[in-house]
């Protein structure tokens, strides 16, 4: 319990210590959303704030390494919260088990969604269970429905198909869950681990992207230092996981750890160099 305490206030320190200096960096201004500029009443629509916390909370699966890296502070606190929702399941998980090495043990023999299942009934009993597991499954499911809809407006964008008409979304949306269907024949812990890595591999792409920005717009250079270190980090853990996976190259953990190490250290460099050269550029 003090160690669940202990992270909570961590977290609420964080957010608000954190939070602060990113949207130092990032400088928010007056500028139309694109919810505002774009509306067209499907895709970009104006929410109130707390909506907007609400989409962000349950779609952070699904949005969180696109957008989480790139938007700073505004999803920040959607991330608090499902990092308290993720703290409280852990903590429940260890209770109700005895021990992390009981919650170990039903995860290898129930898996996560039995698990789930048998905490959810065996602490809310039948009908808070029932209601656990449904926003548990909700979450999931907007996350698709987030993954199906971002697809949507990156083909559009590409081939230049407005998306105002049911017609324009239709010619997108059937390919695209036609594609899914299939996807969903393929053995899902395969398919998982390979979505796992991409989500991954996508979130360091993120940040780099926001580590460019922040180079080239903040007027403090250093702000870009707090994406660029979680994002040299992340190089590191994409390498050496697609190195080391079996369904990578299966390279032992002996070469696949300093090769990892060797890389995500380049990138260091390269961001080093980078960063000075702006700086002199700015003299």
């Amino acid at each position: 319990m003090i160690s669940l305490i202990l992270s909570f206030i961590v977290l609420i320190v964080g957010y608000f210590v954190y939070g602060g200096v990113v949207e130092r960096g990032f400088a928010p201004d007056d500028r139309q959303t694109p919810a505002n500029r774009l509306n067209d009443g499907v895709d970009y629509v104006p929410m109130k704030t707390w909506k907007a916390f609400l989409v962000q909370l349950l779609n952070i699966a699904g949005t969180g390494p696109i957008f989480g890296a790139l938007m700073g502070a505004i999803f920040y606190g959607a991330m608090i919260c499902e990092s308290f929702i993720a703290l409280i399941w852990a903590a429940g998980g260890v209770a109700f088990y005895g021990a992390t090495g009981g919650l170990n043990k039903a995860l290898s023999t129930l898996g996560q969604s039995g698990v789930v299942y048998d905490i959810s009934t065996g602490m809310l009993g039948p009908v808070g269970g029932i209601l656990a597991i449904i926003g548990v499954i909700a979450c999931p499911i907007t996350s698709g429905d987030t993954a199906f809809r971002s697809a949507r407006l990156i083909i559009s964008e590409i081939v230049g198909l407005n998306q105002k008409t049911i017609r324009n979304r239709l010619l997108i949306t059937i390919p695209l869950l036609g594609i899914g269907a299939i996807l969903t024949q393929l053995d899902f812990n395969v398919l998982w681990r390979y979505f796992s890595w991409s989500n991954q591999t996508l979130a360091m792409i993120s940040l780099w992207v926001a580590t460019s920005y922040l180079m080239k717009k903040a007027k403090n250079k250093y702000f870009s230092l707090m994406t660029a270190l979680p994002a040299i980090f992340m190089v590191g853990v994409s390498i050496t996981y697609i190195l080391m996976a079996k369904e990578g190259f299966s390279i032992d953990k002996v070469i696949a750890y300093p090769v990892g190490v060797i890389i995500a250290a380049g990138f260091f460099v390269f961001y080093v160099v980078k960063l000075k050269k702006l700086q002199n550029q700015n003299v």
